[in-house]
């Protein structure tokens, strides 16, 4: 039901007609309404074609996690993405989608495991700051506002990011991985002008709050 009325809430408010053909990302035809009813898994979250879809036409509400590891001194683990995903190719934090009847800390928790392999208590006391992104559809670059005559060609995020402490890197450094869709990680101990500015956000306000 919730899923119905979140597209048929999409449908009005961009003045698409349900019956109006889009396209997948894969450039394959679509019967918007008909079609996407159909479009969840057993589970009640939403396939992979309609997740595509619905990204296209919305912002999606996602959780990012900044690894900072209990060190003397400032460090974060950032992890690098791989090609054909958002932002490829950059080093980035830990993060996703939140999905359908899951909490924000829930989130959290799952991406920190299936992305790092670590199993870390998350709780809201570790929230740090809200914020968002707004990429071009292949993500690799930052959309600043500029006007857009096709805000469908954009993937909009809002984002709770939050700080996890983690055990020292002596203690973890075993066990850390780099999976779901990232090739590997990395320890940093100073924000690099390369990053992307949300990400040099991202661990700024991480290493202000534990070392200041």
């Amino acid at each position: 039901m919730v899923f119905k009325m979140l597209l048929a809430f999409t449908i009005t408010t961009i003045n698409f007609n349900p019956r109006n053909v889009l396209y997948t990302a894969k450039g394959e035809k679509m019967n918007m309404y008909e079609e996407l009813l159909g479009q969840l898994n057993p589970d009640g979250s939403v396939k992979k074609e309609a997740y595509d879809l619905l990204r296209n036409l919305g912002p999606m509400p996602c959780v990012d996690v900044v690894l900072v590891p209990r060190e003397k001194s400032q460090r974060v683990i950032l992890h690098l993405r791989g090609s054909g995903i958002v932002a490829p190719n950059q080093y980035w934090v830990i993060g996703g989608r939140v999905s359908k009847g899951e909490k924000l800390e829930e989130t959290a928790r799952r991406k920190v495991k299936s992305e790092a392999g670590l199993d870390l208590l998350i709780t809201k006391n570790d929230q740090l700051f809200a914020s968002e992104t707004i990429f071009d559809k292949d993500g690799s670059m930052h959309y600043n506002g500029e006007s857009n005559d096709r805000l469908v060609d954009l993937i909009h995020t809002t984002n709770v990011v939050y700080l996890e402490l983690t055990p020292s890197l002596d203690e973890i450094g075993n066990v850390l991985t780099a999976a779901d869709g990232n090739t590997k990680w990395k320890v940093f101990d100073q924000i690099d002008e390369n990053w992307h500015p949300y990400v040099q956000e991202c661990v700024e306000r991480a290493w202000k709050r534990v070392f200041s």
